[in-house]
C-alpha cells in the first residue's frame, strides 16, 4: 500500500522537480525550477487526483511558461484554485513580518497605483495598506503618473 501523495508532502518537491526536468527536455526548454511561492503552493494543495495531477499540472506548466522557473501566475492559469491557497500562504507570511517602505511602494509601481490590487499582491486588506501609505509618507500619485 502506497499512501496518497497529500500524505507524502515531502515527496512533492521531488517528484516535482522530477516532472519539471523532464517536461523541459522533452519540449527542448530551459526552465531551471520553482519560484518559492510556487513550491509552497503546490506543498500546501492537498492533491485529490494524487501524483497523475501532480504529473500534468507540471506538464502543462512547462509547456505555458516563457521564464526560467515555474512562477505562481504560471499554476494559477491552469488551477485557478491556487490563488486561493497562495493568498492564504501570504497572508500567513504578511501577518508574520512587517512590510516595509520598499515592498509597499514596488507593490503600488506593480499595480501603477491602485491600492486595492497593490494590497491583493501584499496579501493584506485594503484598508491596512492605506494605513502603511500614510504612515511610510508614501504619496501614491507619482505611482499613477506611470501609466
Amino acid at each position: 500500500h502506497l499512501p496518497p501523495l497529500r500524505e507524502r508532502k515531502s515527496d512533492i518537491p521531488y517528484f516535482a522537480n522530477h516532472f519539471l526536468k523532464r517536461f523541459s527536455q522533452i519540449y527542448n526548454k530551459s526552465i531551471i525550477g520553482f519560484d518559492d511561492s510556487a513550491m509552497a503552493v503546490l506543498l500546501e494543495y492537498h492533491w485529490p487526483g494524487n501524483i497523475r495531477e501532480l504529473q500534468n499540472l507540471i506538464h502543462y506548466a512547462v509547456v505555458a511558461t516563457t521564464k526560467k522557473k515555474i512562477s505562481i501566475d504560471d499554476l494559477i492559469k491552469i488551477k485557478p484554485q491556487f490563488s486561493e491557497i497562495a493568498q492564504k500562504i501570504t497572508v500567513e507570511k504578511v501577518s508574520k513580518k512587517t512590510l516595509s517602505k520598499e515592498e509597499i511602494t514596488e507593490a503600488l509601481k506593480n499595480t501603477k497605483g491602485n491600492v486595492s490590487h497593490a494590497a491583493q499582491q501584499l496579501g493584506i486588506h485594503r484598508r491596512q495598506l492605506q494605513r502603511l501609505i500614510k504612515r511610510y509618507n508614501i504619496d501614491r500619485a507619482q505611482f499613477k503618473e506611470l501609466t
